[in-house]
């Protein structure tokens, strides 16, 4: 078993480059991506970390 760690990163963007026009009918929603490749590499023995910029910025 791997006991390294792997971070991966949603980069901070906001809503307007996302969505454009349509910024304030947007939402943000968990990196569901990143979730699951989380979800993979902790199969496998790595310490996943995620760090959601998009989140962070609209707290």
């Amino acid at each position: 078993m791997n006991s390294g760690k792997i971070v991966f990163i949603q980069p901070p963007v906001s809503l307007e480059e996302i969505y454009g026009g349509l910024a304030k009918a947007g939402a943000v929603s968990p990196p569901l991506n990143l979730l699951l490749l989380a979800a993979l590499v902790r199969e496998h023995g790595y310490e996943p970390l995620i760090i959601d910029g998009i989140s962070c910025c609209h707290v």
